[in-house]
């Protein structure tokens, strides 16, 4: 199974493949992709990104299913198949925004799959960020993977431990038992 760091590794030296310019939007699928493989290698049944649940007209990153309901270009999911939604950020909230937009998107999801877990998952965030997601302000799971800081053109990064945390919690849903 992937450690946190080797996710890590992987979606950095995307990143870098794409060339000198920077692309948020490039960043934000690698990061689903690189933590959708290291789901799947855990053992969950693990949808494409970029899906959507009946009645729901969110994009979901990525859910956790039932097994034998993440078949390969699969887009649309029925709630009954729904274990868990995850919200995946590559770098964290940029404002109050987003916190209040992630929340009403767990709030809908919520409302057609009331079994389901909506959890939030970033891999990286600056730590004491005053626009940070946390439990406290979305009243949903987080799950921080690395607390970033940068010197100068140089970004240095601080495991959390989250990783083997969110795990934990995705299979105690999966399994049937409390979910956080």
């Amino acid at each position: 199974m992937a450690s946190d760091r080797e996710l890590l590794d992987r979606i950095l030296a995307a990143q870098e493949s794409f060339g000198p310019r920077r692309c948020g939007k490039f960043s934000g699928a690698v990061t689903v992709e690189v933590l959708r493989a290291g789901l799947r290698q855990a053992g969950f049944a693990v949808s494409n990104r970029d899906v959507f649940i009946r009645g729901v007209a969110i994009e979901v990153d990525l859910l956790i299913v039932r097994p034998g309901y993440d078949l390969p270009g699969r887009v649309l999911y029925e709630p009954s198949e729904v274990l868990a939604a995850l919200e995946i950020k590559n770098v964290g909230s940029f404002g109050q925004a987003t916190i209040e937009k992630v929340r009403r998107d767990f709030s809908r999801i919520s409302t057609a799959c009331p079994a389901a877990l909506c959890a939030y998952v970033t891999l990286t965030e600056r730590k004491s960020y005053k626009w940070a997601i946390t439990e406290g302000n979305l009243g949903h799971p987080v799950f921080t993977l690395f607390w970033f800081k940068d010197s100068g053109r140089q970004r240095h990064y601080q495991r959390t431990g989250e990783w083997p945390r969110l795990l934990e919690v995705l299979h105690a849903t999966v399994d049937g038992g409390p979910a956080a």
